[in-house]
């Protein structure tokens, strides 16, 4: 079953398929860098266009972290051991992208 639009795993889903066309564009020199939309959720005008919250951040609104913002964090600490050999932090939750 596909997730439900704008729930963690959406998110999760949504990233994991970017993550390797963002690799490809970079490896063939068309992707100078990445930029994620929203830090965190927040709280948008009841309007007809918008829902009444927007919940695509890496964090809550409280500013806990999703389970996006730790595949984030995996994905970057990764690119940047790859790119320049430095060792990966010892509390990086593993989290593969296909």
């Amino acid at each position: 079953m596909p997730a439900v639009m704008w729930t963690e795993d959406y998110l999760m889903l949504t990233l994991k398929q970017h993550f390797p066309v963002f690799d490809k564009l970079r490896g063939e020199g068309f992707l100078l860098g990445e930029m994620i939309w929203n830090f965190a959720d927040f709280q948008t005008p009841q309007e007809v266009i918008r829902p009444v919250r927007c919940v695509k951040g890496l964090f809550t609104r409280d500013r806990q972290p999703k389970m996006a913002a730790h595949l984030t964090r995996w994905r970057y600490w990764n690119l940047a051991a790859n790119m320049t050999g430095i060792a990966l932090p010892a509390d990086l939750m593993f989290i593969g992208v296909p």
